[in-house]
């Protein structure tokens, strides 16, 4: 029976957005967002169930100021008399630096907005978890009801959580800037690998694959490192080898890895940058500019989950990569199944068998798992 595998990589293009949306002040839509399934702005009452959603309303300013006073007398002043909803006794010409702002949060939700978009949901306290959303294909802005505003619905975008991270594990300019009261703002290209890591696992993004394991028990060691390492570069050496036409691949195991940690054995753009997370259940990411990561992690989930199978259905051409996560056709799955398909067989049944009893303990010890399957 042919063995199938999903890589699950998603090819991020290089103007993918993603933005962390404070929820509501002193965050109390954190919990709103995430049940719900959106992300938006707290303008209570901005438009009403009858009313077409625009950011081309004649009236969007005086709109604004209706909508903050709203909010004013739900949050802090309910004993006083309630603002009045005709937008004729709001101003709707001037713009004050504050409305200004607010004008920009409705340009992202109402226009800019598009499938794919990550838009992360923080929670106040540092040491929660941080959703990760990602703007589906029906992004059409919409009216959703939320208890601290009854009545008057929040005007924003469908997510699916696709993932979560810790807070803390935000880049040090996305906290500084949730120190201020900025209620919607981008994450720089540069500072996006955990949120990707966390949201996809594998994925391409710049010319760079990335493939992401999590470890899930508090055992990972040094010792757990060492055999990971080893498995990771012998992986490496020999994609470097079968690409360079070579059919001498090495066993994945710690020979290789002390021949590349002293230089006898050069790797060049085939090594590998692991990030990995300090802590313990955390996530380890591989980093390179070839295709490397996404056959080793593809390597692990046949050792572990198909052990001597998997060389026998190879053996048998009975081998199917596919990606989910990428239109039909993707050259990422062409190219890992070309790797892995002539990495176990050039290893035979004699090496491969015994790598994937190491692999297999070293899953059981320490929970290390993929998102691929």
């Amino acid at each position: 029976m042919p063995i199938e595998i999903d890589i699950k990589t998603r090819i991020i293009a290089d103007d993918h957005r993603v933005l962390i949306a404070r929820p509501g002040a002193k965050y109390r839509l954190h919990s709103e967002f995430y049940n719900r399934n959106f992300v938006g702005v707290e303008l209570p009452g901005l438009f009403d169930e009858n009313e077409q959603i625009s950011f081309q309303d004649e009236n969007i300013v005086a709109r604004v100021k209706r909508s903050l006073a709203i909010r004013r007398w739900l949050t802090r002043a309910a004993d006083e008399d309630e603002p009045t909803h005709d937008l004729a006794d709001y101003d709707n010409q001037t713009v004050t630096p504050s409305i200004r702002q607010y004008m920009r949060l409705l340009q992202y939700y109402l226009v800019t907005a598009a499938q794919g978009d990550l838009v992360l949901n923080p929670p106040m306290s540092f040491d929660g978890m941080v959703q990760i959303g990602e703007v589906t294909p029906q992004a059409n802005p919409r009216l959703y009801q939320v208890e601290q505003y009854g009545q008057f619905g929040l005007v924003g975008i469908p997510v699916r959580w696709v993932g979560k991270l810790p807070k803390q594990s935000l880049p040090a300019s996305s906290l500084e800037a949730l120190k201020k009261p900025t209620a919607l703002f981008a994450v720089g290209p540069q500072q996006r690998d955990k949120i990707y890591a966390a949201a996809y696992g594998n994925y391409t993004y710049k010319d760079l694959y990335v493939s992401s394991f999590a470890t899930l028990s508090e055992r990972y060691g040094s010792f757990e490192e060492l055999i990971f390492q080893s498995f990771v570069n012998s992986v490496a050496l020999n994609t470097q080898r079968i690409d360079l036409g070579r059919d001498d691949v090495v066993s994945l195991s710690a020979a290789a890895a002390f021949l590349i940690e002293n230089g006898e054995i050069e790797l060049g753009d085939y090594g590998l940058d692991l990030n990995i997370n300090i802590n313990s259940p955390g996530i380890i990411s591989l980093i390179s500019s070839k295709i490397t990561p996404i056959v080793a992690v593809t390597i692990f989930t046949l050792a572990v989950l198909h052990g001597g199978q998997a060389f026998t259905e190879i053996a048998a051409g009975q081998l199917i990569i596919g990606n989910s996560s990428a239109e039909p056709g993707d050259p990422c799955a062409a190219l890992v199944h070309q790797q892995t398909y002539a990495q176990i067989q050039l290893l035979g049944w004699d090496k491969w068998v015994p790598e994937c009893e190491r692999l297999l303990r070293l899953r059981e010890e320490t929970g290390l798992g993929t998102r691929t399957n």
